[in-house]
């Protein structure tokens, strides 16, 4: 089988292109998520630190 005798159909390539776009979106997503935990996991552990000093300063 040569490289001359692939034939790549419009179909082919439109779906490659969905395929890559719906990946990257996935990608784009993800990221969001994993950037809003975090924050959500340091806004938790600077309000436990406030917490933390706040007792201190009673104590």
């Amino acid at each position: 089988m040569k490289w001359e005798d692939i034939e790549f159909y419009p179909e082919l390539i439109n779906d490659i292109l969905m395929y890559v776009c719906v990946i990257a979106l996935l990608c784009v997503i993800s990221a969001m998520l994993s950037k809003w935990k975090e924050k959500r996991r340091l806004k938790k552990e600077f309000a436990e630190y406030q917490q933390r000093r706040e007792d201190e300063e009673t104590a």
